[in-house]
């Protein structure tokens, strides 16, 4: 228990409890079951109900959405739920702890003022059950200390040095990102498929009439300029597949292209070049190697998180969200 929050010191309020108070700690919810029935099971081990709903509040109040005036989608947070039970077993295992000083001076960090600088024992414990569910002060505390060793095992994986691009790496992703095509797609699910569109197109059959559109073959339209790093993202292009496109001129079809799942034909509708000298202009090496090492970290962090979900092995045991009711 953090002595501090037992006696008269100053307690400032977070900004961000008004709103939760809008839509209420308990609006949406589960129906929990009694006896000894488990919540799922993370890790091997069971999670208990009162574990689940633990997390369940810790979600709702510390949620990083930025609208918190309106009432979650259920799923959504149900899922939150679980991350969050996810990574602090994660955090647990990798024994990351919080001191009281560090919870202490997040709490002064994030609360918000609220004119309650001086607040007594009895303001405090009023204060925290009205805005954490019926609470009390410990409990409360305790949720920060979860959600502070959550973010400090996220900061870490995040602050986990990564070897700089090299220049001609960095070279490649400008030129990829300032080259940009405006291209419609036809995408069909086997070569025998696009192998009959094509010969279509070689036989002067309009775009639009040489594909037959379902469930499995589609033609994507677009009218806005793609630089060459979005097109080969979205489409999981081949960088000599994207040099293929790039080297056609606007109303020239590509030969078919493949990707894991689809095969395509890309009409250039519109082609945009860029200066080969403009690279060298003062600052842009500099912002594109950090833009790029921030894009190598969000792609560490997602397959990180991927490898986590995958060994957490979650068995969710819990019935269906009850939505909340309609406003009236």
């Amino acid at each position: 228990m953090l002595k501090f929050l037992r006696k008269k010191t100053k307690i400032i309020i977070w900004s961000v409890i008004g709103a939760f108070a809008l839509w209420g700690g308990a609006s949406v919810g589960f129906q929990f079951a009694s006896g000894n029935q488990r919540a799922g099971q993370v890790f091997g081990k069971s999670v208990s109900f009162q574990e689940y709903n633990k997390f369940f509040k810790l979600t709702q109040f510390f949620s990083f959405r930025g609208d918190k005036t309106t009432p979650p989608d259920p799923e959504v947070l149900k899922q939150e739920t679980w991350q969050n039970l996810i990574y602090a077993r994660e955090a647990k295992r990798q024994k990351i702890k919080i001191a009281d000083e560090e919870v202490r001076s997040e709490i002064q960090r994030l609360l918000g003022a609220q004119n309650l600088t001086s607040a007594s024992l009895s303001v405090y414990e009023r204060w925290v059950k009205s805005v954490y569910q019926g609470a009390s002060p410990r409990e409360f505390e305790e949720a920060v200390r979860e959600i502070l060793c959550i973010q400090k095992l996220l900061l870490g994986l995040k602050n986990e040095p990564l070897e700089p691009p090299s220049s001609e790496e960095v070279r490649k992703t400008y030129f990829m990102e300032k080259r940009k095509l405006t291209v419609d797609v036809i995408s069909a699910p086997d070569s025998e498929t696009a192998g009959k569109i094509q010969q279509a197109l070689d036989n002067g059959q309009n775009w639009a009439k040489s594909v037959t559109v379902d469930d499995k073959t589609r033609i994507v339209e677009n009218d806005q300029p793609q630089s060459l790093l979005a097109l080969q993202r979205i489409w999981q292009l081949s960088d000599q597949d994207l040099q293929t496109l790039y080297q056609l001129n606007p109303g020239q079809t590509s030969p078919i292209l493949k990707n894991t799942d689809s095969f395509m034909i890309f009409k250039i509708k519109d082609k945009q070049t860029v200066n080969e000298t403009s690279f060298e202009a003062k600052g842009v090496a500099e912002k594109y190697t950090e833009d790029l090492i921030r894009f190598q970290k969000y792609k560490r962090f997602l397959q990180w998180n991927i490898d986590l979900m995958q060994r957490a092995k979650l068995l969710d045991l819990l019935p269906a969200p009850t939505p909340p009711p309609p406003s009236k």
